[in-house]
Formats: C-alpha cells, structure tokens, sequence
C-alpha cells in the first residue's frame, strides 16, 4: 500500500522541512511563484521555495507537492518510497483506491533535436528536463500514477518521471 502523507507548515518552516527531506539524486521539481515558474533537476534554492505559491519534487517512488493555502504551505507525499518524517500519516485513506498509470503530453514539439520544444498555439520555447533525443521531432509527457474509488473517479494522483515520445505522425 502507498504512503499518503499531509502537514501545513508556515513558510519558514516550510524551507526548513524541504531542507531535511532527502530526495533522489533523479528528482525533479516543477513550481510556480508569482514571478517565476521553474521546471528542472531538483536543487535547494530556498529563497525561490519561499516565493513560491504551488510545486512538487517527483521521482519514480515518490512525489512531494505544495500549496500555498490561507497563509501556511500545505504539503502533501504520495508514494511508495518511505515519506519524509515530520508528516502525518493518512495512508489509511488508500485502502479502496486502485492505481491507474496515464500519461500527460506536455506542449511542444522537438526541433530536430535541440533541447527545446516548440509550441505554435502558445507560442513559447520550452525547456524540459529530459535526457537524450530519441525523436527529432518528439513530445514529452509525464508519467502519472492515478488513484481511483470504485466508481473510477481519480481521487489521487502523482508524477512518477518524464519520457520522451513520438510526435503526431503527419509531424514527421
């Protein structure tokens, strides 16, 4: 059974937690501040984190994700990696929920095999934190881990990793 574990923290002992915490050397951060948005290998930068309003690190075992709610930092692990100690336990909660992987094509598409994806609709460059160039003209899409009641409705979910993907076949 996963591990489901939740705590508000006010800012400062927010950093303080993340600081703590050991994440994978694999570990990704994505996170948003009102100034910024930041999406690559995870590295402590805690001013950044006490700007920030929403994230989450994620690795194949395990993800960690915030919000910022009425002034504190709601935190939240879901995985099956032992949580970070200092949270509480609402593993219970998983008992009735099945696990579903899906995936997300993130926007963009590969220029040839530069490091940037480009999306015509936005139009923004893109850089994601993925390793190697599979495809010239490929996607990227997260990996996700979905739970879901007995009626099929997501309750849960976390990102598990990245990976790349073909691109749409008349994109070749």
């Amino acid at each position: 059974m996963p591990f489901l574990h939740s705590k508000d923290f006010a800012p400062e002992d927010f950093v303080t937690f993340i600081r703590q915490c050991h994440f994978p050397e694999d570990a990704l951060m994505m996170a948003f501040s009102p100034a910024e948005s930041f999406f690559e290998k995870f590295k402590l930068d805690e001013l950044y984190l006490k700007t920030t309003d929403q994230g989450r690190i994620f690795w194949d075992g395990g993800e960690l994700k915030w919000r910022r709610v009425d002034g504190q930092m709601r935190v939240v692990y879901l995985g099956k990696d032992t949580p970070p100690e200092g949270l509480d336990d609402f593993s219970d909660e998983m008992k009735e929920l099945d696990d579903k992987p899906d995936e997300l094509i993130l926007w963009g598409i590969r220029t040839d095999t530069e490091p940037e994806w480009i999306e015509q609709q936005v139009p923004q460059r893109f850089a994601y934190p993925v390793s190697g160039n599979q495809y010239s003209r490929g996607r990227v899409a997260v990996v996700v881990e979905n739970w879901l009641d007995s009626s099929g409705i997501v309750r849960l979910s976390r990102y598990q990793s990245l990976k790349e993907i073909s691109g749409e076949s008349h994109a070749d």
